[in-house]
């Protein structure tokens, strides 16, 4: 077994297989948590976009240090009605907020309030680059984070539809890349 103390050398082997991995039509990223790695991870999603073989496409997950997968875009789905839809439309910001912003992986065409289990129409997707916020990403507790147990999937209020959705919250401020309006069933 060999071990390669080059910096360049294992940099060089892992756009080989970034490569070898694109042109078998997978999507990767890499995430890392200091500077100088993230820089790193940066760059290496810069060299994954340019070999893509799906024409430049951001990854479909990101993979951290710790061997966790996180899917590349995530969407947090409002009602048309939200007292702060046009200020966010304008910012294309969801502000951070210490309660928790809770989100989906599941990119839903139609409004589907029943498997997210919300109050509202749901019928906004706001779609977002995950990377920025890969650090503070956590699954919520279940009953809107007032039980003890974690609910990864929405489930705990059957009065609003039946779940099935994922789910996680975030601190963190987000920054929008597309905010959609879906039409209602």
């Amino acid at each position: 077994m060999a071990v390669i103390k080059n910096k360049r050398i294992l940099k060089c082997l892992l756009m080989v297989v970034v490569s070898l991995l694109l042109v078998l039509n997978f999507s990767i990223g890499v995430s890392a948590s200091t500077v100088y790695d993230r820089q790193d991870a940066d760059a290496c999603i810069t060299i994954s976009q340019r070999l893509s073989v799906k024409g430049g496409s951001k990854p479909d997950f990101y993979v951290k240090p710790n061997g966790e997968t996180v899917p590349s875009t995530g969407y947090r789905y409002v009602s048309e009605n939200a007292s702060y839809l046009d200020s966010m439309s304008e910012s294309m910001t969801i502000p951070a907020n210490e309660e928790g912003t809770y989100f989906s992986f599941d990119c839903y065409d139609e409004a589907n309030p029943g498997a997210l289990q919300v109050p509202h129409d749901a019928s906004i997707r706001v779609e977002f680059d995950t990377l920025q916020i890969i650090d503070d990403i956590s699954v919520p507790n279940g009953n809107w984070g007032k039980a003890s147990y974690l609910e990864p999937i929405t489930k705990d209020f059957p009065e609003f539809g039946k779940g099935g959705a994922t789910q996680v919250i975030t601190r963190s401020r987000i920054i929008i890349d597309l905010i959609t309006k879906l039409s209602k069933h």
